[in-house]
């Protein structure tokens, strides 16, 4: 039996990277469709909320999904403080304790004291909306139930939050732009926001002579942008896409 085609709008995009009111939209529901047809596989994944919200002031792609927190490990010293010498009253001979102490260190790795790597799942929630002014999507995430987001927040989030290869760039506004904090479009309150500035070329760069349209936007949009921040493309979204 043949498969019936199914009739679905123009989904060619006309600027590419840059993206008008109903183009995004429209990416917004194919991403939704495709996050439908996954079933219940994604929340195997940590998503635990996708949806499409028209209903307000201006269009908003709602994901929420558990994510793991960086490892964070730190190293500390253990200097020997036996006995020999405890009585040192000679400054000369105090300093050659020290120096001998060093080297015992350095020779024995049991002086070395390591504290284990740990991770935690922490809840974030990403809200995607479009730049009138960029004109490509800006994320904004912040964890529900957390501290108000703030300078030390920002710190702690860097370090929990964006992994290890991607701090420095986006704390020096890089290629993939920079995190910081601004009052979310819509709500008012402070959230943690990608910088949009760079992210046409990049799409560009990272998509090349291939063609993109608003099913493919977003899962590259979100494997550039969102990956950064723990919000990364499962392949079960892009099996689902190529299935189409």
């Amino acid at each position: 039996m043949p498969k019936t085609e199914v009739n679905r709008p123009d989904m060619k995009l006309s600027t590419f990277p840059f993206l008008t009111g109903d183009e995004f939209s429209q990416a917004c529901r194919e991403f939704i469709r495709l996050v439908d047809g996954c079933d219940r596989q994604l929340e195997s994944l940590g998503w635990t909320k996708a949806r499409f919200d028209e209903t307000g002031a201006e269009p908003v792609l709602v994901a929420r999904k558990y994510t793991d927190s960086q490892p964070t490990e730190s190293t500390e010293t253990e200097p020997d403080v036996g006995g020999e010498n405890a009585n040192i009253e000679d400054e000369e001979d105090a300093n050659i304790a020290d120096e001998e102490t060093i080297e015992d260190i350095e020779d024995d790795p049991e002086a070395l004291v390591r504290r284990p790597v740990s991770t935690r799942k922490c809840e974030v929630e990403y809200h995607v909306m479009l730049s009138p002014t960029y004109r490509v999507p800006v994320l904004y995430f912040f964890l529900p139930g957390g501290p108000p987001c703030g300078p030390k927040e920002l710190h702690n989030m860097y370090n929990s939050l964006v992994p290890a290869q991607f701090r420095s760039e986006l704390r020096d506004v890089g290629v993939m732009g920079g995190v910081s904090i601004t009052n979310h479009p819509l709500t008012g309150i402070p959230v943690y926001f990608v910088h949009p500035c760079a992210t046409s070329e990049a799409l560009k760069s990272v998509a090349g002579d291939k063609e993109q349209t608003t099913e493919t936007y977003l899962l590259l949009w979100i494997g550039l942008v969102g990956n950064c921040v723990g919000l990364n493309v499962p392949l079960e979204l892009v099996a689902q896409a190529g299935n189409l």
